[in-house]
């Protein structure tokens, strides 16, 4: 099915979550959709000399009362963030340890996952929003190492279509909060370049799990302003 105009998805639609995901696609732009997944089109904006970037947006939903990715997926993404050495880095507190762990948080009622994959369903990256709080929501993001070169214009793109979502011509979301280690400078300059904007350091906010010691955090924050514009 192709669609013409810009990517709207409503997020607090039952069908987003449930089993007509299509139907909770309000409006799109060079997109085709294979039942859940999405197919989309990206200009290259990294400098890569690539013209295109084709990736599968991939949600954590149900169709018709099976889940778009299973348990064993969701682990083998675990087992990829774990074995390039992002384990510690995303889950810097050890709330999340093991598959089982990593399972529990993606499929938890407050947490909504995307996976963005390459045409030939390579991994490039994955991000969940929770702590909803009013029309803003705390974003989580990590990029494999297929994404190297192109994981800001990939986490840009994440951003948008986040923050393109819509029910009844109203936006869900307004705002995007990130929360990185000061000491995580890769990504930071990462985020920068996706359209996060540092807004403050705040001292000793973070705990590091691995080594028993606070860490200062930098608050970043995105709006449609940044990366829909």
């Amino acid at each position: 099915m192709k669609i013409t105009t810009r990517a709207v998805y409503d997020m607090t639609d039952p069908r987003f979550w449930g089993d007509d995901f299509e139907d909770a696609c309000i409006e799109a732009e060079s997109f085709e959709y294979d039942g859940a997944i999405a197919l989309c089109s990206m200009h290259d904006g990294a400098g890569t000399g690539r013209d295109k970037i084709d990736i599968r947006i991939l949600p954590y939903c149900f169709q018709d009362g099976i889940p778009t990715m299973r348990d064993s997926e969701i682990a083998e993404l675990f087992d990829m963030m774990r074995n390039q050495g992002c384990l510690p880095v995303v889950f810097y507190d050890k709330s999340v340890i093991d598959s089982a762990g990593f399972i529990r948080e993606m499929k938890r009622r407050d947490t909504h996952f995307f996976v963005a994959y390459t045409i030939n369903k390579t991994p490039l990256a994955m991000w969940w929003l929770n702590t909803f709080e009013g029309r803003s929501a705390r974003i989580h993001f990590c990029a494999f190492k297929a994404a190297f070169g192109i994981s800001p214009t990939i986490g840009r793109e994440c951003l948008a279509r986040t923050l393109q979502m819509q029910v009844d011509g109203a936006y869900i979301l307004d705002c995007l909060i990130g929360i990185t280690a000061s000491s995580n400078k890769l990504a930071l300059r990462a985020l920068k370049k996706a359209g996060m904007i540092a807004a403050s350091t705040i001292p000793n906010m973070l705990y590091n799990g691995y080594t028993n010691k606070p860490m200062d955090a930098v608050l970043s924050y995105c709006t449609r302003k940044e990366v829909c514009e």
